[in-house]
């Protein structure tokens, strides 16, 4: 779930709001000189891009909702482990 919040930069009372939902780990997402827009995400829409060598498109991992860059998900080594035993 994807949150949204407009904050004016023309009130101390805004620009309050914008710094304390940036330290709460907010995102801003549009800005003008007088307003930002912000979003609060839980990244639960996200989806992995391999890395491809011939159109050298890097990989990634992004939240489908906000549009950021997250960091690439670690291997379970369990998992690693299943799979090799699966193979041999």
């Amino acid at each position: 779930m994807t949150k949204h919040e407009y904050c004016s930069l023309e009130t101390l009372e805004g620009i309050e709001k914008a710094e304390r939902l940036k330290q709460d780990g907010w995102i801003i997402t549009n800005s003008t000189p007088f307003s930002v827009t912000m979003i609060e995400c839980e990244h639960d829409n996200t989806e992995y891009i391999p890395y491809e060598s011939d159109t050298n498109v890097q990989e990634n991992y992004i939240c489908l909702d906000c549009g950021i860059n997250l960091p690439l998900p670690e291997e379970d080594v369990d998992e690693q482990i299943k799979e090799h035993t699966v193979r041999t």
